[in-house]
């Protein structure tokens, strides 16, 4: 996403007329998105976010609660509704669904859930006025696909600082303290911090760690699905050095 920025600078340059700028910036927006777009190059970015390595069951026994995170939402998910609720175009009128990212996160939850049987909380607001929160697609989810139970949702949260801020207002509630953390494996740092700040014990969940393709040759083509890797990194690395300047 960087780098489409950096070309958007040069083109506000080319259009004063500023053409080695432009050259300059274009080159560097092309060699950094080749660069970053290489899955050894992406693979090695991603892991230097994760912290957390996969979850020991052995170290979850004093937790009383699973909280899963939301990782956005699509607008409409035809696939999953029936024809009814379609209008003249085949569009959803009104019936948003969890994207991929969501679901990753609550096929892992909906697998420790089976494991531990402990209760659910889903995490996740409307950021941008939508009609129906993300936790509540999540708790939709969760029953159709999982045939898992939430026992709780928190629907007010933005970000991952409301996440932690809202979801232990309801688990202290409860009388929870300890929580198994469950989002992926580049977001569960930053998770963990605002989390721990707000008062609870965290037994991090990692799931959806960074891979190479097993082709040596594929290791180093570039692909777009690791330019995308490598953003949702460079996110998280600023997302940490954000919350740690603003505390």
């Amino acid at each position: 996403m960087g780098n489409l920025y950096l070309l958007l600078v040069a083109l506000v340059f080319l259009f004063f007329n500023k053409r080695k700028t432009f050259f300059l910036l274009s080159i560097i927006s092309i060699v950094s998105a080749i660069g970053l777009g290489i899955p050894v190059v992406s693979h090695s970015i991603a892991w230097k976010v994760v912290r957390h390595p996969p979850l020991d069951e052995k170290n979850a026994r004093d937790a009383r609660a699973i909280v899963i995170l939301g990782g956005g939402r699509d607008y409409s998910a035809p696939e999953f509704f029936p024809a009814s609720l379609l209008n003249s175009e085949g569009k959803s009128t009104h019936r948003h669904f969890v994207n991929t990212h969501t679901l990753r996160r609550l096929a892992y939850g909906a697998y420790l859930q089976t494991q531990t049987k402990l209760p659910v909380l889903v995490s996740g607001g409307a950021p941008y006025g939508e009609h129906i929160s993300e936790a509540e697609l999540m708790a939709t989810a969760m029953n159709d696909l999982f045939k898992a139970k939430v026992k709780w949702t928190e629907a007010k949260s933005h970000n991952t600082r409301e996440n932690a801020e809202f979801s232990a207002e309801i688990l202290k509630k409860s009388g929870i303290r300890t929580v198994i953390l469950v989002s992926h494996s580049w977001h569960v740092p930053r998770a963990v911090i605002e989390f721990r700040r707000h008062g609870l014990e965290v037994v991090p969940a990692p799931t959806d760690f960074p891979s190479l393709p097993e082709g040596v040759w594929q290791r180093y083509l570039p692909q777009p699905f690791y330019l995308y890797q490598s953003s949702l990194a460079v996110h998280e690395w600023l997302g940490l050095l954000w919350y740690a300047w603003t505390g």
